[in-house]
């Protein structure tokens, strides 16, 4: 069985109101993983029509393999209520931009032995165990859990960066 590491219930969440473009965050969350060498999923979409305009759940995630024994999962989860499309001109150009409320939520897991190779009787479980430990806990605690979360925050703030959230700057560029 594969062992997961969950960092926490969840690292952090953004709620925004207001106009953005879907077209653009979407390519940019796509584009940000796979730049950073992580193999991109769309795990669910859901449309739903109301009167006040439209409700959307989308759920993204993105493996990176650490290496062959390990590999880390970032995963978004976001909510929109209240979504419309309305056009605007910006620097004398039409544009269609969306409007409404967003959750967006972040998470990520740490994957060991995720190719089931220690699984197949109970003494190579129990060396698994043992290994995981007493042999790499420094590794897989300090390192890849430090990295992954380091990561998600770093993909956070590429995401408030989109939505015009925040400043330029950011807090994390020389982490990892």
């Amino acid at each position: 069985m594969v062992v997961k590491i969950p960092l926490g219930k969840r690292i952090s969440k953004i709620r925004f109101r207001g106009d953005y473009e879907w077209e653009k965050l979407y390519k940019g969350i796509r584009s940000w993983t796979e730049e950073n060498g992580y193999e991109f999923f769309e795990g669910g979409f859901k449309h739903k029509e109301k009167t006040l305009g439209a409700e959307l759940e989308i759920k993204f995630s993105a493996v990176y393999d650490i290496n062959d024994y390990a590999e880390q999962w970032i995963h978004v989860f976001i909510k929109i209520w209240n979504y419309h499309e309305k056009e605007v001109i910006i620097k004398g150009k039409k544009k269609k931009i969306a409007h409404g409320r967003m959750f967006i939520d972040f998470g990520g897991e740490l994957l060991l032995d995720y190719q089931e190779r220690w699984e197949s009787t109970i003494i190579l479980r129990k060396l698994r165990d043992f290994y995981h430990r007493y042999i790499i806990k420094h590794e897989i605690e300090d390192v890849w859990a430090d990295r992954l979360y380091y990561e998600v925050l770093k993909l956070q703030s590429f995401v408030k960066k989109t939505l015009g959230m925040e400043s330029e700057s950011d807090v994390y560029e020389d982490m990892w």
